[in-house]
Parts: C-alpha cells; structure tokens; sequence
C-alpha cells in the first residue's frame, strides 16, 4: 500500500508440512534450522516496521 493505492499480491501455498519437521531434526537431531538467525531477525525487523507504522495511523 502507497498512500491511497491499494494492489493485491497473491499469497503462496504455505510449506509448513515441510519447515516444522525440520524444526524437529534440528531441535532433536542438531540438523541446521529452516531458517537462519539472520533472517529470522530480517522477519522480525519487519513485523516490528509494520506494527510501529500502523500505530502511527
């Protein structure tokens, strides 16, 4: 969304059916995460963007 324009993106089909075992052998097997610490921050850092700018609305 940019000012008064609105566009729509379509979502992708999730893949929880594949991280969530993952997370398992990582957690029980020490197998590398689904998702690395770097980006699991970048997702954050966004979330946190999108939740501060919607407070300022």
């Amino acid at each position: 969304m940019r000012g008064d324009d609105v566009e729509s993106v379509p979502s992708e089909p999730g893949r929880w059916n594949h991280f969530y075992p993952a997370v398992e052998r990582a957690l029980r097997l020490g197998e590398p995460p689904p998702v690395g610490g770097g980006d699991a921050v970048a997702a954050l850092e966004v979330l946190d963007a999108l939740r501060s700018s919607k407070s300022a609305i």
